[in-house]
């Protein structure tokens, strides 16, 4: 009798971790397609900014930061499709939810050098100048120098 309990047991076991296995297997391509779908989405998202279909590419945007609030990524962009679309109060507040997420972005050349630039266009320019001084210490490409050197001597003009 303890023998056929045995067997059942071992058989019980090992379809539960066959089940398992595809149970899991099968939830990881669900999820791999859905990840997926999303980073064509947001593909899709930068190529219509590119090309100033902005009210699509912020809708867009908008759907991916609400499934995926705490990327930074995703978050500027947003930041950028509002700029360009001229809302420079929303624009503004996704760079520094941006920071706030992930507050070693500064350190990108890019995001500083546009969040400077934004912070300049709404003339709260105390920060902007801390965030263009800021791009000096960081690898700016070459053609920016010129234009954070032009923002900030306006800045120290204005003062």
């Amino acid at each position: 009798m303890k023998e056929i309990y045995r067997k059942l047991i071992l058989l019980g076991l090992v379809l539960l971790i066959g089940i398992g296995v595809f149970y899991t297997y099968n939830a990881g391509k669900t999820q791999d397609k859905g990840y997926v779908e999303d980073y064509q989405s947001y593909q899709m998202s930068l190529a219509q900014m590119k090309e100033n279909q902005l009210e699509e590419s912020k809708k867009e945007l908008m759907k991916l930061h609400q499934t995926y609030p705490d990327q930074a990524n995703i978050t500027w962009n947003l930041g950028l499709a509002f700029a360009l679309d001229g809302d420079l109060e929303n624009a503004s507040l996704y760079y520094q939810k941006a920071v706030d997420q992930r507050p070693f972005i500064v350190q990108e050349p890019m995001f500083s050098l546009q969040f400077a630039e934004l912070l300049f266009a709404k003339e709260e320019f105390g920060l902007a100048k801390q965030y263009l001084e800021h791009c000096k210490t960081i690898a700016i490409p070459e053609e920016f120098v010129s234009r954070v050197d032009e923002l900030l001597a306006y800045i120290d003009n204005i003062k």
